[in-house]
């Protein structure tokens, strides 16, 4: 009863085994699977989005900021109304 049992085990341990490898070759080629890590705030911005949170900087200021820290341009100014005649 011990070898054919044992040899059983190893069977089923194989195939178990090469379900899991089929399985996460689909799930990655299916994109279930995320191929990057999620991008996480960076502690600049962070520290920014508390300071703006706790009322300590005007949304102006908070929006000025983050385009610095994110590398978009800074919204230019308002154009001045034209002169009256």
């Amino acid at each position: 009863m011990g070898p054919p049992l044992w040899g059983l085990i190893g069977i089923l341990v194989w195939l178990v085994v090469w379900i899991a490898i089929i399985w996460f070759a689909v799930s990655l080629l299916r994109g279930d699977i995320e191929r990057h890590p999620r991008r996480r705030t960076p502690p600049a911005l962070a520290v920014l989005e508390e300071r703006y949170a706790k009322g300590k900087i005007s949304r102006e200021e908070f929006l000025e900021r983050r385009a610095v820290l994110l590398g978009h341009p800074a919204a230019p100014p308002p154009a001045p109304p034209p002169p009256g005649p």
